[in-house]
């Protein structure tokens, strides 16, 4: 069962943590302090967005990835996590890539472990597909770049796994090499 998180609860924490500087520091000390409605969230988008820079864009795609990590904590995301990070991604105007671009590495890690996650425990089921989704949809990933940024690792867990396993889980091992890409030579 999941927990929801608040834009303003995981932003003061970041604020405690992480010490963010400059811009940044000045976006989480927004998003600790004020709720974002409809009525303020222009008024707010104006204050925030001053600059445009790659750095900066980095930046806040940095904190909303922050934000999804708290969230995916417990390997699920509710309705209200999934809704706050499309707010804070239409508020930052987030374009489609921008994850991906900024923070491949970063992704890489966190969608592999989410996948070896869901592979040890057993549950190739429809909820941890559609739990795969929402964290593509929610960094704005192809199912190719998705693939990409977790193969190397399902590939690696797939070649340490004993045979004996392999045989006795032969469909799921299947579903997975099927839907990570993988052929059953590699």
């Amino acid at each position: 069962m999941s927990s929801d998180f608040s834009i303003k609860e995981v932003f003061l924490k970041f604020i405690t943590t992480e010490r963010p500087a400059g811009e940044i520091a000045e976006v989480a000390e927004v998003l600790a302090a004020e709720e974002i409605t409809r009525t303020n969230f222009m008024d707010i988008r104006s204050r925030l967005l001053r600059s445009s820079s790659n750095s900066f864009r980095k930046d806040l795609v940095g904190i909303i990835l922050y934000y999804a990590l708290a969230c995916i904590k417990d390997h699920d995301l509710s309705a209200t996590e999934k809704e706050n990070l499309q707010l804070l991604k239409t508020l930052f105007q987030i374009e489609e890539g921008e994850f991906y671009a900024y923070k491949a590495s970063e992704l890489s890690d966190v969608l592999s472990q989410q996948a070896l996650r869901i592979i040890q425990d057993q549950k190739l089921e429809n909820t941890e597909d559609l739990y795969q989704s929402d964290l593509q949809r929610i960094f704005g990933l192809s199912y190719d770049q998705y693939v990409e940024l977790t193969q190397k690792t399902v590939k690696e867990f797939l070649e340490m796994t004993p045979e004996e396993e392999i045989q006795r889980r032969a469909g799921e091992f299947q579903k997975i090499r099927v839907a990570f890409l993988i052929s059953d030579g590699e």
